[in-house]
């Protein structure tokens, strides 16, 4: 099972930053660091591969900003 947290830190954002970069609840990311309730495989592999790819294309400043390059 992923480790939703380490993920997070991996990449330097903040609870704010990672839910407005996948639009998760604050509330649900909270319970998944917690521990309260797991994330979904699937959906932990997915945000994994949007955040690498996001490093490789340098827009992940763009996840730290709260934004997208294309707004």
């Amino acid at each position: 099972m992923g480790d939703v947290k380490r993920l997070r830190e991996r990449f330097g954002l903040t609870r704010d930053q990672f839910c407005d970069a996948f639009c998760i609840p604050y509330r649900t990311l909270q319970s998944w660091e917690l521990g309260v309730r797991r994330c979904p495989l699937y959906v932990f592999r997915m945000m994994e591969m949007l955040l690498e790819l996001s490093e490789r294309s340098g827009g992940l400043e763009a996840f730290k900003k709260g934004g997208s390059e294309n707004e």
